[in-house]
């Protein structure tokens, strides 16, 4: 069963508790900043920036995709992920996935999980 704490959200950002330890924001403080960024300048794919700690321990992530909101499988299939910068303690990362032939949408979200 899921520890119902780590998937509260006590400072009301929208953000739950072990999504912010993954990318190393402050669970109390309503004002981080999760960076989280769509691009979307580059045809025949979709990408986002995302933020991850490098002081987690126990705790993992990926972005998935899929090409409805309102059913279907999030999948990782054929998502990359890049290191976009190193700043210290946490990384800004990319992960990107290709829009097949046929894909008239596709949507991305960041998952995270205890290991």
């Amino acid at each position: 069963p899921k520890d119902p704490e780590q998937w509260a959200d006590p400072d009301g950002d929208g953000l739950a508790n072990l999504v912010e330890y993954f990318m190393g924001l402050s669970p109390v403080d309503g004002a981080s900043e999760a960076g989280m960024v769509m691009d979307v300048g580059t045809p025949g794919q979709v990408s986002m920036q995302y933020r991850r700690s490098k002081l987690i321990q126990g705790v993992a992530g990926g972005m998935k995709w899929r090409n409805s909101l309102m059913d279907g499988e999030w999948s990782a299939d054929m998502v990359t992920d890049e290191l976009v910068t190193d700043h210290g303690d946490y990384e800004t990362r990319r992960a990107t996935a290709p829009v097949q032939e046929g894909e008239t949408k596709k949507f991305m979200r960041l998952e995270v999980w205890e290991e």
